[in-house]
């Protein structure tokens, strides 16, 4: 049934393809291939029945959509009523539809005048300044309509940063060093955006993954810290990914520092500390793809996502201690941990998927923590081999 709450749902939904329009027609100077106002929304079967007349939930409703329609507030969605010949009532009037005729009308039902003001504004900023952008920006509408008060000239900075970056593609400088006026934490606050335009005028696929090597800056080294037999060690990246010894027989990347430390020693095992996300990292160790590889994380939300990242750059990679049976065996120990958008990841075997589902599904015990799980534990199904 229509009803107020209905109505702005659509509304709300139909919110980003407004937008677009709002590109095509006000700053490409296109012409939409559709007029977006007057926009009908039918009321539905509900309101014209024999019945709705002496309904008493039909005509609440009625009074509520009456009250803050056009007709009482002067702006927003109009109500059209039509005369019905209904059998065994006769003549009645019943409502036909709601409708937002114009964009005023549909802005101030939303109360998004100043949304719509501001992302104009920044998306005319880029387009100024980069010519043929028009695909960005229509990617980029979420970027865009960010209020980014916080930072004055955001966008004209923005712009001012990739100008920088892409004529000078190879400055081997730090992000500190670029001879630009703007807050030396700039460019490492707002990365996603200056990277975002970066790759589109280079022609360059755009995704989440942000490396400053690729716009010919410097940046930290990742360090991998690692232990073969005894000994602790650590090597930066650069030397580590050529680091291949024919006594490594199988490899194991924990997330946890004190696990890592503690973990069974051996000759042939080489422990590699995560340290969260940067494992991904390690994707250019390519001699790892030869390799027996384990990933061994908290069983919560955030190291299944880590363990499905692994998997992009190594699909052979197993779990190690991240199944049902580990899960069901220190139930007792499971705390609250922070939790993930995602109610599915990719690149989980089916226990796994699983496991994530039932942590995602009880956010009050979404996490059992490596150092959960004992020494003993770990060493019996190191001995079992079924790992």
């Amino acid at each position: 049934m229509l009803n107020l709450e209905s109505i702005r749902r659509k509304a709300e939904s139909r919110f980003h393809a407004f937008l677009l329009h709002k590109l095509d027609t006000e700053l490409f100077h296109g012409e939409s291939a559709k007029a977006f106002f007057p926009w009908e929304i039918p009321a539905g079967r509900e309101f014209q029945s024999a019945s709705s007349a002496v309904s008493e939930p039909v005509q609440k409703v009625l009074k509520e959509l009456y009250r803050h329609s056009k007709q009482s507030q002067g702006k927003g969605y109009a109500l059209v009523f039509e005369t019905l010949e209904l059998r065994k009532m006769g003549s009645q009037t019943c409502l036909k539809k709601a409708v937002f005729e114009t964009e005023d009308d549909y802005l101030a039902f939303l109360k998004r005048h100043r949304d719509v003001t501001r992302f104009i504004e920044h998306a005319r900023i880029v387009y100024q300044q980069f010519p043929g952008s028009e695909m960005w920006l229509r990617d980029s509408v979420n970027r865009l309509l960010q209020d980014r008060t916080n930072e004055e000239h955001y966008w004209q900075n923005i712009c001012l940063c990739v100008h920088w970056l892409l004529d000078h593609p190879s400055s081997n400088l730090y992000v500190r060093e670029i001879p630009l006026p703007v807050h030396t934490k700039f460019i490492e606050w707002y990365k996603h955006d200056i990277f975002s335009l970066v790759r589109f005028k280079r022609g360059i696929q755009i995704d989440e993954r942000l490396n400053f090597e690729e716009l010919g800056l410097k940046s930290d080294e990742p360090f991998i810290r690692f232990r073969l037999g005894d000994a602790d060690q650590g090597l930066p990246l650069s030397v580590f990914k050529n680091f291949y010894n024919e006594v490594i027989k199988e490899v194991f990347v924990i997330e946890n520092k004190m696990v890592y430390l503690t973990f069974p020693k051996s000759d042939h095992r080489l422990c590699i500390f995560g340290s969260g996300f940067q494992a991904a990292s390690l994707s250019v160790c390519t001699w790892l793809s030869s390799m027996p590889l384990f990933y061994f994380g908290d069983l919560d939300e955030h190291g299944f996502r880590i363990l499905s990242q692994f998997r992009n750059c190594f699909p052979h990679v197993q779990s190690f201690c991240m199944d049902t049976a580990t899960l069901n065996y220190f139930d007792q120990y499971r705390t609250t941990g922070s939790s993930v958008q995602e109610d599915a990841i990719q690149n989980l075997s089916e226990d796994e998927q699983q496991v994530f589902s039932r942590l995602k599904n009880d956010p009050a015990r979404n996490r059992l923590e490596q150092e959960r799980i004992p020494l003993s534990y770990i060493s019996e199904h190191l001995a079992s081999n079924k790992y």
